[in-house]
């Protein structure tokens, strides 16, 4: 059996909550993007995909490693960016910044272990995914506007987890398998 799996850092209530706010203000803005529920935002470490669950254990140790050698760290949500680029915007996102470096460290770490990424590792919490050119143009308006270039949210870190994602006609629901605390030996 495989299950659809990746690693992330989850959100503290009190931050999904100032997102659910900032999401509905930029509702208001542009409504063509599929935004995101605040409740189902989280920091995606990496996207592992459709894994063998026999994998699991071996998933399992690595993370522990990886995450005794991290430490804890602060983050801060502020400012908004498209991928892949403005022109041909797929996903908007929010950026994160502050103490970034344990973050690269913690990828690069589980990259070492289950693959590496072609494409360059940009902490971010997505916000929306754009499907047509009309939210297109909307979410690259937002992003050239400097909307959102203050402080929406700082919090600390404090762990990774295992998560798997059960793709359902309204949406992905996540599922935490287990965390593993930064900084601490089991």
């Amino acid at each position: 059996m495989e299950w659809r799996l990746f690693i992330a850092c989850e959100l503290p209530d009190e931050v999904r909550s100032k997102l659910a706010r900032t999401l509905d203000n930029l509702k208001k803005r542009t409504d063509a993007p599929r935004w995101v529920r605040a409740e189902s935002i989280h920091l995606t470490v990496k996207f592992l995909g459709d894994t063998p669950t026999e994998r699991i254990p071996e998933i399992e140790g690595m993370l522990l490693e990886a995450a005794a050698r991290s430490t804890p760290h602060s983050v801060t949500l502020k400012g908004l960016g498209v991928f892949p680029n403005l022109q041909r915007p797929r996903v908007l996102w929010g950026g994160l910044h502050g103490e970034l470096e344990p973050l690269h460290a913690l990828h690069k770490a589980v990259c070492a272990r289950l693959g590496w990424e072609k494409r360059p590792f940009t902490p971010h919490l997505t916000l929306a995914r754009i499907k047509s050119r009309k939210a297109g143009q909307q979410a690259a308006d937002l992003v050239r506007s400097g909307a959102y270039s203050g402080a929406i949210a700082t919090w600390h870190i404090n762990s990774v987890s295992l998560m798997r994602s059960d793709l359902q006609p309204t949406g992905a629901v996540y599922t935490c398998l287990r965390s593993f605390p930064l900084g601490k030996t089991a």
